[in-house]
């Protein structure tokens, strides 16, 4: 029985057609592999979502040191303000699954399995729900309440948290652009050896 590959084979195909269709399997153009089978293999351009990423926080960066204290003040208090209206929503989020597992915990508990050989599944349940309620609940609730930052600290923690962001999508874009000249090599490579089909 022919693959998605070979099927074309019987159609009378060409070697170099042949060669270029298999071709998609492989790591270099993994993403085309589910595009018909004549469909060219063009030179790959890097993915522009670091680039992107790292043109927003250097721009971010540019304002963040324009900022007056007053314009930090009102930040702050706009970000401490989502913060305990975040905690509220999963401390809200947390009671409800706990309620949820507590009930069919509840069924559970109170199920009788049909036969001896259903006892570890009924076991099994519990465990499972009593597992989850342990990772899933309660953790807003043990936290500490939302202290507001001093100028100083918000400063120090979004800087920091800006230039993190500038490291990680320069990195990401260095990698991305090597990435794609390893594509775009190993593409090369293949037309020396077998020419890509007009």
């Amino acid at each position: 029985m022919p693959t998605g590959y070979t099927s074309m084979i019987s159609d009378g195909c060409s070697f170099e057609e042949f060669v270029w269709s298999c071709a998609r399997a492989f790591g270099a153009n993994i993403t085309m592999r589910d595009d018909p089978n004549d469909a060219k293999i063009l030179e790959y351009k890097p993915d522009d979502y670091h680039l992107n990423s790292l043109t927003e926080a250097e721009k971010e960066l540019e304002e963040f040191d324009k900022l007056t204290d007053k314009e930090i003040d009102i930040q702050i208090e706009k970000e401490y303000q989502e913060e305990i209206k975040r905690i509220e929503q999963r401390k809200k989020e947390d009671k409800l699954l706990r309620k949820k597992y507590e009930d069919m915990l509840e069924k559970v508990k109170n199920w009788n399995p049909p036969s001896s050989d259903h006892t570890k599944l009924r076991e099994f349940m519990i465990e499972q729900i009593e597992s989850s309620i342990e990772y899933d609940c309660g953790h807003y609730d043990k936290e500490s309440p939302v202290v507001k930052p001093s100028r100083k600290q918000w400063l120090i923690a979004k800087n920091e948290s800006i230039l993190n962001d500038i490291k990680y999508h320069k990195k990401g874009y260095k990698e991305e652009c090597e990435r794609t000249e390893g594509r775009n090599k190993w593409n090369k490579q293949l037309a020396k050896s077998v020419p890509q089909p007009k």
